[in-house]
């Protein structure tokens, strides 16, 4: 079957296809924009600071984020005389681009190559991810990613010389490390099977040295009306 020519024929005819759904759904998308935007331009002159609110809730149902999307789209297709050739893109990358500034989107094509600041590869807009994407606008727009400042090493070294120092600095990790695990929740993106494994072998290995530590053990009280000598 992989060597019968028809089978490539049939998906290359498909591939057409989600093409020309991709162009279809990019000119749906901006004519809802528009419609949206005429009906919040007449009540807005009205006055009311929540009429476009109250309208778009109980009319079309639409949340205020995913309207002002469709309408960034349709103000795009207004300015730009290629805009049809955006609308090939996946609606999350249509969105991004039609955030820019003018300046900037007038210079861009789907196959414009653009660099991810990240790793320096540079792609195709049209073929790269939302978040690849999101990161080469931002570098073209001079937004920087805030560097997230280091851990205090000092914080996180066992420096005790005696074992109740020891211990005291056990203590100071294992709360800097809670902390870190409440903010690791608030993250995206799931841990693998693998590493969920490996956190838990890693916590079970620390239980096993800490249980087995002499120290942890309480010392034995001298049988009643015996004195050490």
């Amino acid at each position: 079957m992989a060597d019968d020519p028809s089978v490539a024929e049939r998906i290359l005819a498909l591939q057409e296809q989600e093409r020309q759904t991709r162009q279809r759904l990019g000119e749906i998308i901006a004519a809802i924009g528009a419609e949206l935007l005429a009906v919040k331009e007449a009540l807005d002159k009205l006055g009311a600071k929540t009429a476009w609110l109250r309208w778009l809730k109980s009319h079309v149902h639409y949340s205020v984020p995913t309207a002002e999307n469709y309408m960034r789209v349709a103000r795009l297709a207004k300015k730009i005389v290629n805009v049809y050739d955006f609308f090939v893109l996946d609606p999350s990358q249509l969105y991004r681009l039609a955030a820019l500034p003018d300046a900037i989107v007038a210079t861009l094509t789907p196959d414009t190559l653009l660099t991810d600041p990240r790793t320096g590869k540079q792609t195709a807009l049209r073929e790269m991810s939302a978040r690849t994407l999101d990161r080469a606008l931002d570098a073209l727009e001079g937004k920087t990613t805030p560097k997230k400042p280091k851990p205090d090493q000092a914080g996180v070294l066992i420096s005790g010389e005696t074992r109740e120092e020891v211990a005291a600095d056990a203590q100071r990790i294992m709360g800097l490390l809670s902390d870190q695990l409440v903010e690791i929740r608030k993250r995206k993106g799931s841990l693998t099977g693998a590493s969920k494994q490996r956190v838990l072998e890693s916590i079970e290995r620390l239980r096993s040295i800490v249980l087995k530590w002499p120290a942890w053990a309480t010392p034995t009280a001298a049988p009643a009306g015996r004195t050490s000598r």
